[in-house]
């Protein structure tokens, strides 16, 4: 089930993934994946500041998938164009340090 994963941030909003849903265990493995993926992009173009200013970011699944994995997959079954939005509350200070 291949799904869009899109980054909702102040720095990094738009950034998309696509994935099969099936290979996570769960919504960290999502925020995991994304995260893994954002940080080699950057890396492959030597945007090491970026990569200090995600570093610092924590990321979540954006509602309405927040309260877990099955509604989720749930709400992907329901509409296979569902993109699921990773978002992150950086505090401020470590935002644009």
């Amino acid at each position: 089930m291949e799904t869009t994963f899109q980054v909702s941030s102040d720095l990094f909003w738009g950034y998309r993934v696509t994935a099969d849903l099936a290979r996570f265990d769960g919504v960290d493995g999502i925020v995991d994946y994304v995260k893994a993926d954002l940080r080699a992009f950057l890396l492959g173009r030597n945007l090491q500041m970026l990569v200090d200013k995600l570093d610092a970011c924590r990321f979540h699944v954006h509602s309405p998938h927040h309260d877990g994995y099955a509604e989720l997959l749930e709400a992907r079954r329901r509409d296979p164009r569902t993109v699921v939005y990773v978002c992150d509350h950086c505090p401020r200070e470590q935002k644009y340090s």
